[in-house]
């Protein structure tokens, strides 16, 4: 329910489209030393594709409201969903960032397999959707390492939020 009716719409009022559910989760190549390719059962993902292929993506982890991110929930995950996602990023190199939610507090996370403690920036949302100031905000514009900004996009945006 905290993913339905809560998180995927804010996502998407936030200009995030609408993630592709991933059924049954990711996987990443064997590393070093081991001799089946580690699955993740990560959510949900944001792809761009080239010719249909996809060449990136970000994961997208939203679990239920009643989930800790950093402990494992009995009956309900395996392992703690931060380290679960952070070992994904580790792992995979078509993926940079990732997003972490259970409804409660956001977290943006960034691939660290260099660094030794978490790497992650948190929002509580509604905290921050209720601060009258955010809510006049323009709308943001994509980061322009995600896809190119067409000109008359770009255009359009400067001229309605000077």
């Amino acid at each position: 329910m905290t993913r339905d009716k809560w998180l995927l719409p804010l996502l998407y009022e936030l200009g995030w489209g609408h993630p592709e559910p991933v059924t049954g989760g990711l996987d990443v190549p064997a590393g070093l030393g081991e001799t089946t390719a580690p699955h993740f059962p990560i959510s949900h993902r944001l792809t761009w594709s080239d010719g249909g292929t996809p060449t990136g993506w970000v994961p997208l982890h939203l679990v239920g409201g009643g989930v800790a991110l950093d402990t494992k929930t009995a009956s309900v995950t395996a392992r703690a969903p931060q380290s679960m996602l952070q070992d994904y990023l580790n792992r995979e190199d078509r993926s940079l960032w990732a997003v972490l939610s259970n409804g409660r507090t956001l977290r943006l996370l960034r691939d660290a397999s260099t660094l030794a403690r978490q790497s992650y920036v948190e929002f509580d949302p509604r905290r921050h959707l209720h601060q009258p100031a955010l809510r006049r905000l323009p709308p943001p514009l994509p980061h322009r390492t995600h896809q190119p900004i067409p000109p008359a996009a770009r255009r359009q945006h400067e001229e309605t939020h000077p």
